[in-house]
């Protein structure tokens, strides 16, 4: 296990990359661990990993269709309100 203060990680990335590609490297803040830097290899899949710990939600393979909530449609003067207020706010 290989160790870098915050500060020698900042200025020699170079190193900091190079040893993680072999072993975790942790970073200290205040000389207690704070980041662990590893290599995952280039198979790693970050959204496989997000879907196996449940924090990921994949689309569905057909999507319901887009339904307006308004209980009547906007008039065209009415979209064209709505359109003015929202370009004078930027």
């Amino acid at each position: 296990m290989k160790t870098m203060t915050k500060r020698e990680a900042a200025h020699k990335s170079a190193l900091l990359w190079a040893s993680a590609a072999t072993e975790p490297v942790y970073i200290l803040e205040k000389g207690r661990p704070a980041y662990r830097i590893e290599y995952l290899g280039e198979d790693f899949d970050p959204l496989g990993e997000l879907d196996r710990r449940g924090l990921l939600t994949r689309a569905a393979a057909q999507p319901r269709p887009f339904t307006h909530s308004a209980a009547r449609p906007y008039t065209t003067e009415e979209a064209a309100a709505i359109l003015d207020a929202a370009r004078a706010d930027r």
